[in-house]
């Protein structure tokens, strides 16, 4: 899947394992790690949801965000980029990391 981000600085911290480290827990590190090889290796949404992750589309005021799981409640949010079923979008902007709950 291609991947953009919605700042520099988070994609430093997604992208950099020195910044990661300083940045995240060791137990987001790994986590993190997990969700980003999950993202690349995808090559839709549809396959998100049939992986590891929980990756789920969000909904209400969240929409059309998807998330999927880091830790407890907190989870790594993605916009679709483009329209159509999960299984047509095969981009998306990693937005954030935060707890929605």
């Amino acid at each position: 899947m291609d991947l953009s981000f919605s700042s520099n600085k988070l994609e430093r911290q997604l992208t950099e394992d020195k910044v990661m480290r300083k940045t995240y827990s060791d137990q987001w590190v790994k986590k993190l790690r997990l969700r980003m090889k999950e993202l690349q290796a995808a090559e839709n949404m549809a396959e998100l949801q049939e992986g590891p992750g929980h990756w789920h589309p969000l909904v209400g005021n969240l929409a059309p965000q998807w998330a999927g799981e880091v830790s407890g409640n907190f989870r790594i949010f993605v916009t679709p980029l483009g329209n159509g079923a999960a299984a047509e979008i095969t981009a998306v902007q990693i937005e954030k990391i935060d707890d929605y709950h």
